[in-house]
């Protein structure tokens, strides 16, 4: 005969449920990811501070390194403006995070 309906109620035919004891295991990926670049960036700056404060590095053929101090946001263009960036390029950060979190693409997660 046939499966009792009260058996086929309940199985997988709802929206998958995300319980919350998963999400720190979401977080640590766009987390970490997020935590290197800033580190990243901030290492390589405190670098070229302190290795080409009075003198450039040749690289390969006209390729230099030399010290420029940048005053305004981006190209020496919006100067006082750098807080406000700043302040946007961490809600675009929580932004992606938050969609980093939620999403079930594998790519997004690795």
């Amino acid at each position: 005969m046939g499966i009792p309906a009260g058996r086929v109620q309940g199985r997988g035919t709802g929206p998958p449920v995300i319980s919350g004891a998963g999400l720190p295991g979401r977080w640590t990926s766009p987390v970490c990811v997020g935590l290197a670049v800033v580190g990243l960036d901030q290492l390589t700056k405190w670098w070229a501070l302190h290795a080409l404060d009075d003198r450039s590095i040749d690289l390969v053929w006209t390729l230099r390194l030399h010290l420029v101090h940048n005053t305004g946001a981006a190209f020496s263009r919006g100067e006082g403006f750098g807080p406000l960036l700043a302040g946007l390029v961490v809600v675009v950060m929580l932004l992606l995070v938050r969609y980093a979190v939620r999403t079930d693409d594998p790519v997004i997660h690795i």
